[in-house]
């Protein structure tokens, strides 16, 4: 099994964020992948992994960070993996990459994709242990490499996405708008992501309040769930809005969902680079983002950034107006251009994963 790769996903594996974006990259590669899970996986990703060929170890992480080292080690070693790439959020990556090192991996790889944690002290105090046992260090955006890595030198790794497959429809945009029973000329507008404190969905639930006093047929989208999805639920009945927004919850058919809305909204206090936000550019949608996320994340040059304050993305949703058909059509060549097709993400990706095993640079 020397030829085979383990990859180490240190987040809830799951089909969106950080996860998605690992399991979607094995799926395009065509590289012998098996995977490490923090927790035990549902059944769709189990399905996936088996898909691309891969076997499945699930590691408990958080609970024992002692045993986790000792158990990753072993899984290392009796599967003679001679590469181990890690995925996170922070140097407490370290863990990760001191267990490939006991095993026995010569390529040990980091993979950044966030540009905060909730732990800056420990990430502070495991940087230079994590930057010393990495041998090659990859980030999903220059920030996310700046905030793990710091001064040391790292390879971007853009995130990609299946811009054919998200790309604006109008048939779509007319099934999934009469599925949602949203009226054909209602503004619409939405969000896709994990509803948590990182991504914020309470301030979107305010800032949607404001929009409905300037135009009362406004509706809102909210896609994902998460241990705010009952929270905002809340938020929106208090607010007298419940029946004006709808909240699908996790759904297989995100695309489609998108074409619907005019108008993305990501008002998260961090990210890495979201995908989620690749997806909306590809479908075509104006998209208003917190000042807090990188510029560099906007690869089409549609997307606004604002200050995180409620009024303020209130004030621009009344303001937007909804992109004609045509050029939300053409948006998906935009994003494949910029270099963030996941066809061309994944080939870039292999020649990297390859070149790490080869024990070059």
């Amino acid at each position: 099994m020397s030829g085979r790769i383990l990859m180490v996903v240190t987040v809830r594996l799951s089909g969106g964020g950080v996860a998605g974006y690992a399991l979607r990259s094995c799926e395009a590669m065509g590289l012998p992948v098996d995977v490490a899970a923090i927790e035990e996986p549902g059944p769709a990703v189990r399905a996936r992994v088996a898909g691309f060929g891969g076997a499945l170890h699930v590691l408990r992480r958080n609970r024992d960070p002692l045993g986790y080292v000792l158990a990753l080690r072993d899984v290392v070693r009796a599967g003679g993996y001679r590469t181990v790439w890690c995925h996170g959020n922070s140097a407490t990556l370290a863990a990760d990459l001191l267990g490939a090192r006991l095993g026995g991996a010569a390529a040990r790889i980091a993979h950044a994709h966030n540009t905060a944690c909730s732990h800056m002290a420990l990430h502070r105090l495991l940087r230079p242990l994590m930057n010393g046992l990495a041998t090659h260090r990859f980030a999903c955006g220059e920030a996310a490499g700046r905030f793990l890595y710091g001064d040391r030198p790292f390879t971007v790794c853009k995130n990609g996405v299946d811009t054919e497959a998200f790309a604006f429809s109008a048939a779509a945009r007319r099934a999934a708008r009469a599925a949602l029973g949203f009226d054909a000329e209602a503004f619409v507008a939405g969000t896709v992501g994990r509803l948590d404190e990182a991504k914020d969905p309470l301030l979107l639930a305010e800032a949607f309040a404001l929009l409905r006093r300037a135009r009362p047929q406004a509706r809102l989208l909210v896609v994902g769930d998460g241990p705010l999805g009952k929270a905002i639920a809340q938020r929106l009945a208090a607010l007298g809005l419940a029946e004006a927004a709808v909240c699908v919850g996790a759904r297989p058919d995100v695309p489609e969902l998108l074409s619907a809305m005019d108008a993305f909204v990501l008002p998260s206090r961090h990210e890495g680079f979201p995908l989620a936000l690749v997806e909306a550019l590809c479908s075509g949608l104006p998209c208003l983002v917190a000042d807090t996320v990188a510029r560099e994340t906007d690869v089409t040059g549609r997307a606004v950034f604002l200050p995180r304050e409620a009024a303020r993305f209130g004030e621009a949703l009344a303001g937007l107006s909804p992109a004609p058909d045509a050029l939300r059509a053409a948006a998906h060549a935009a994003v494949r251009a910029a270099g963030y097709d996941i066809r061309d993400t994944s080939a870039a990706l292999r020649r990297l994963l390859l070149a790490a095993q080869e024990g070059r640079a």
